[in-house]
């Protein structure tokens, strides 16, 4: 099977594309997760702060803020 050198490029950008892009979002996680100062016994820093953002969001400022939101045309963000 000939793969021809055009093709070969454009996979091994993608590649390289996806890796980066993937190490972006890691440290971006890592970042998130390590904001968190104290975590709850039986909680993993990945459930503590999902637990805060959750609590965060119901609270009624982030529920208005995200009615403004969808109002500008994004209302996949809005759960109501």
């Amino acid at each position: 099977m000939s793969v021809s050198i055009g093709r070969y490029l454009n996979i091994k950008f993608r590649m390289d594309y996806y890796k980066k892009r993937s190490i972006k979002f890691e440290n971006k996680y890592y970042d998130l997760i390590m904001a968190v100062e104290r975590k709850f016994t039986e909680e993993s820093r990945h459930e503590t702060a999902k637990r805060y953002i959750r609590e965060r969001e119901q609270s009624e400022g982030c529920l208005s803020s995200s009615i403004m939101y969808a109002k500008k045309g994004r209302t996949n963000h809005v759960r109501l």
